[in-house]
């Protein structure tokens, strides 16, 4: 061999010791790399469970107000109809209303009327009366 074959040689030697030195690193760096990506899949899996149990509490909160939403309107509904309930009875029934308003308001007039001419009774005649008691 020749001093040239020899250098060639103890080259490829030494290129393929410091592959096996850079291939032990890319081994260890990948293995490290490993590690973190099963700690970051294990940090998103508590991620997910946390951001699953957060859309839950939502849903249950979004549920009550829209069922105290419901139970307004319901509420409202039930007064409305017991007011347009009433407001159709009294249409309903508006002849007989109207007779028995006119029917008390003529008993009061009549009544009054009794009770003035009752009190203006005197034991005087007309001409004492028509005269203001001179004759």
């Amino acid at each position: 061999m020749t001093a040239k074959s020899e250098a060639r040689k103890n080259n490829t030697d030494d290129n393929r010791a410091k592959a096996g030195t850079r291939l032990a690193v890319a081994k260890a760096k990948a293995e490290e790399a490993v590690a973190r990506v099963k700690g970051a899949e294990e940090s998103a899996e508590e991620a997910a469970h946390a951001a699953g149990e957060s859309a839950g509490r939502a849903g249950r909160a979004t549920a009550a107000g829209l069922a105290s939403g419901r139970q307004a309107v319901a509420s409202a509904a039930h007064h409305a109809a017991s007011g347009a309930t009433s407001a159709w009875t009294t249409a309903r029934h508006h002849k007989g209303v109207s007779a028995a308003t006119v029917l008390g308001v003529v008993c009061l007039t009549a009544g009054a009327f009794a009770l003035g001419r009752r009190s203006f009774r005197s034991d005087a005649g007309p001409l004492t009366r028509l005269t203001h008691g001179r004759i």
